[in-house]
């Protein structure tokens, strides 16, 4: 018999599978983790299949070595690679070299526990207040689970989040930070069954399939998407694939993702809210704070109250821009905006430094300092106006991570609408509503008090995104304006990134056009060129559009030429262009 292995490495996107010998007196099946030999080395890879005759006879096929520390995947698991890979358009091999990562050449034995009988699978979304601690939030629901018997998988948007929900249960843990060796004990205790739940961030949604519950923190969190690096996979599709596997599926969230049908079990969100609109005359001797707030700030610290200030700005400034003339000189290697810190420029973007720039390049001014501050001048502003230990400033990133948030504190957004990021794209305003939301309900579970700096129109408009009706129908305006320019998730958007040769690239993007026109109900647009990339190899990009009712097999055959290229492709992407 053969055995058609998947090894754990990367390999372009049509190799996959490799043909072995099984020995004399040795069994296995789907799912199963063995040790195969490849090229001058062992590897570890997982069955995929057995037949009876090799592939291609003509070549000479090795026999496998032998078992994996007797560790074996369900049948699931195997199909949900399988399924991965073609949504993700990669190999099934690089997807499994992703999923175990380098794994110990001596794992020693393990003893598998048997699982209980599983309950029917249910499919459940949650929007609660405090969704992590009331009584139906992920903590409760996960207690319940465990005591029933049942694996449960808990996928987490953070590191620090997952931390914080492993501690409180006494579970495991798994995140990216993790050396392998802590990673591989993590995951194949779980697949064995002596750890009874497991909460990680995306890296282990791959383990939705071993597990008989999996609860998905914050659904509405783009975090979820590994949409950096290669393989690009969104653990909220893994999940929901696990779910049509026979997998409990709960997702538990504060907001609901845009959608045609909104939840109408929306939470309605009543934290203290200092609301405080931006007045060019209001501005206070503190770089970025108004007066209201500044006293606001004064009031916390004399209460003894601690003090978090979220400015989303780094360095001493953000771009620089003449105040003269408003020119703004942009980075040589990749053409984004510089930005002052310390005697250097730093490039936004790519992290390039270069010698402070002092004169405009345009009149000569030397006013250079005519953009809003960073966190660098605000600090510094902060200690010559109060002197408070009990007072510290963050970026986004840094308010995410840091997940707790001490009791009856003061909670300053700088400014709103930077509060989901600088980056402007049609998808801003979705992410600005989640992001606001999350803000007040921690503000709410910690009860603190938040003050919330902005322009008047979006500050009143932030405020009705805290309701049930207002959320519902500031979706409902977001969703018909998709639907409108026939953008996710209205339609089903690919984003193509075509590296290398443009007149090859442009003869595929012929063919797809054409490919397109006989499937009908499919737009290609494009190229599109990607500016700014140095001495990289040059880029474009192109967008495929249809119909969401378009069956998913239609959509793929739309992209096959760019399969068969070099291009990445990704299914669903979190920014697109406009």
């Amino acid at each position: 018999m053969i055995a058609r292995i998947i090894p754990a490495i990367r390999t372009p996107r049509r190799v996959s599978v490799f043909d072995y010998l099984i020995p004399d007196g040795m069994t296995v099946s789907r799912g199963d983790l063995v040790r195969i030999p490849f090229r001058a080395s062992q590897i570890i890879g997982v069955v995929k299949d057995l037949q009876p005759n090799p592939t291609d006879p003509k070549f000479a096929i090795k026999p496998l070595l032998g078992p994996y520390a007797d560790l074996h995947l369900t049948h699931d698991s195997v199909t949900l690679l399988e399924r991965l890979a073609i949504h993700a358009f990669t190999s099934e091999a690089t997807i499994l070299h992703a999923w175990l990562g380098t794994c110990p050449k001596f794992p020693g034995a393990a003893t598998l526990v048997p699982s209980h009988a599983p309950t029917p699978p249910i499919r459940e979304d949650r929007y609660l207040e405090n969704h992590l601690e009331c009584p139906e939030g992920i903590l409760s629901t996960a207690n319940a689970f465990i005591k029933d018997g049942s694996k449960v998988l808990i996928l987490a948007p953070w590191a620090a989040r997952a931390e914080r929900i492993a501690s409180r249960l006494n579970a495991r843990l798994l995140t990216s930070s993790m050396p392998m060796g802590a990673r591989f004990s993590s995951w194949s205790s779980f697949v064995r069954g002596s750890t009874k739940c497991l909460v990680a961030t995306r890296i282990g949604a791959w383990l939705s399939a071993e597990a008989d519950v999996v609860i998905l923190d914050e659904p509405e969190n783009d975090d979820h998407k590994q949409d950096e690096l290669s393989p690009r996979f969104d653990a909220r599709w893994i999940t929901q694939q696990a779910n049509t596997l026979k997998r409990s599926f709960i997702q538990i969230g504060v907001t609901p993702r845009l959608a045609a049908d909104i939840p109408t079990q929306i939470p309605t969100l009543t934290p203290h809210l200092i609301a405080v609109d931006l007045h060019s005359r209001d501005w206070s001797p503190v770089a970025g704070l108004q007066h209201r707030t500044l006293l606001a700030i004064e009031e916390a610290v004399a209460a003894g109250q601690p003090v978090t200030i979220i400015h989303p700005i780094h360095g001493d400034r953000a771009r620089l821009r003449c105040a003269d003339c408003s020119w703004e000189p942009q980075c040589a290697s990749c053409g984004a905006g510089l930005r002052v810190e310390g005697g250097t420029t730093i490039c936004s973007r790519c992290h390039k430094k270069t010698p402070a720039i002092t004169i405009c390049a345009t009149c000569g001014s030397s006013n250079l300092s005519g953009s809003r501050p960073g966190r660098e001048r605000l600090e510094k502003d902060l200690r010559a106006t109060i002197a408070s230990p009990d007072i510290r400033i963050v970026s986004i990133g840094e308010w995410n991570a840091s997940d707790v948030t001490p009791s009856h504190s003061l909670i300053v957004c700088t400014d709103l609408s930077l509060l989901s990021g600088a980056c402007e794209d049609l998808r801003k305003k979705e992410r600005l509503i989640i992001a606001m939301r999350r803000l007040a309900d921690r503000a709410n579970a910690s009860s603190s008090t938040l003050c919330i700096q902005a322009n008047y129109i979006l500050l009143n408009e932030a405020k009705t995104w805290l309701t049930s009706d207002g959320l519902r129908d500031a979706f409902s305006h977001e969703f018909a304006e998709r639907m409108t320019f026939k953008l996710p998730p209205a339609y089903r958007l690919a984003k193509i990134i075509f590296r290398g040769n443009e007149p090859a690239i442009r003869t595929i993007f012929e063919r797809m056009l054409d490919d397109a026109s006989r499937i009908g109900n499919v737009t290609i647009q494009g190229l599109y060129p990607v500016e700014h990339r140095g001495t990289r190899e040059a880029r474009w990009i192109a967008h495929v559009i249809a119909p969401q009712e378009l069956p998913e097999s239609a959509f793929l055959s739309a992209l096959t030429p760019a399969v068969a290229s070099d291009a990445l492709i990704d299914l669903d992407p979190i920014a697109f262009f406009e």
